[in-house]
């Protein structure tokens, strides 16, 4: 999905967090991410903006490998979960009412904190992906330093 369909996607979200894989993340956007931090787990927030929809989009992006830990928790908290290929969709939410005020109050990401962006590189099971998921996750580092190396 491009971003043009994906907050066309998450305007129309009145009850779900749709978890998109994209390289070796899985991603939730927008209302997805604020249900997902909200009920699901805290995690780190990004916002930035996107010059082809002219506005910030926030997401959370999630490591492969935590996929099942985050579904084992949402089960365990009594929402519906539905796989088809690379997206999820955990249904059952109601709590959008605070989403403008929260998105409104993340400050835009210049460049990542340096810690996060360690954490990241250590944590990458470089050993078990391939060269295409190893350079997606490059460009993925890059967007996050605010696209200079």
């Amino acid at each position: 999905m491009n971003t043009k369909e994906i907050l066309l996607q998450e305007n129309n979200n009145h009850d779900s967090i749709f978890l998109l894989k994209e390289g070796c993340f899985w991603r939730a956007y927008e209302r997805s991410a604020f249900r997902f931090v909200k009920n699901i787990r805290s995690f780190q927030i990004i916002k930035k903006y996107v010059k082809c929809v002219g506005q910030n989009v926030v997401c959370v992006g999630l490591p492969l490998d935590n996929l099942d830990q985050i579904l084992e928790t949402a089960d365990e908290k009594g929402f519906d979960i539905t796989k088809k290929d690379d997206r999820i969709e955990i249904r059952s939410f109601t709590d959008l009412e605070d989403f403008d005020s929260w998105k409104g109050s993340l400050s835009a990401a210049r460049k990542a904190n340096p810690e996060f962006i360690f954490e990241k590189i250590r944590k990458f099971p470089i050993a078990n992906r391939t060269p295409l998921e190893a350079l997606g996750f490059i460009m993925e580092l890059k967007e996050d330093v605010g696209g200079q190396i």
